[in-house]
């Protein structure tokens, strides 16, 4: 099977956001950075000790610090950074999806990763992860299959030839 497509900044987001996810650690940490600075954030905003201006500022910045760190507006915010700074991040991109691998073509890289070295795959809503290594993942929109029952189909033969499967919402 041959598909054709580009990638937007919604499937990086949502790729992004998913493989964190993915990675608890990293997810909760963040969490509880975020949490902590805000914590503080109201600390010095109304703590009645701390009522000099400079302290009610210093509150403020840690509460914006807080909301800058949950992870679902941290993803966000990074992948776009990363989408305006990286052109290759828009680039066509096609796969050849065969029973020995997935060939993937695009103006700056090709690879064949054979289904072997593949580690696991995510499904969320719209998208494939596929991961050829614990920390690199492929991204396979579903939107590019041209009927439901092919994107039926990859996922049968994602399940056979990988079967580590991880399901995520958006």
């Amino acid at each position: 099977m041959r598909l054709e497509f580009r990638l937007s900044l919604k499937d990086y987001q949502e790729a992004y956001i998913a493989n964190y996810k993915s990675q608890r650690t990293s997810y909760f940490f963040l969490w509880g950075l975020s949490i902590i600075a805000i914590g503080l954030g109201l600390l010095y905003l109304f703590s009645p000790t701390l009522s000099s201006l400079l302290m009610r500022i210093v509150g403020l910045l840690f509460i914006l610090l807080g909301i800058g760190l949950i992870p679902t507006l941290y993803y966000r915010l990074f992948m776009l950074k990363a989408w305006r700074d990286n052109p290759n991040l828009r680039e066509p991109i096609a796969i050849e999806i065969t029973d020995e691998g997935i060939i993937y073509i695009a103006e700056s890289i090709q690879a064949n990763i054979k289904w072997p070295v593949c580690s696991h795959f995510i499904e969320t809503p719209n998208l494939f992860l596929i991961y050829p290594f614990q920390q690199l993942y492929g991204v396979l929109p579903k939107r590019t299959f041209y009927t439901s029952e092919q994107a039926i189909e990859f996922r049968r033969l994602l399940q056979q030839k990988i079967g580590n499967q991880k399901q995520f919402p958006s």
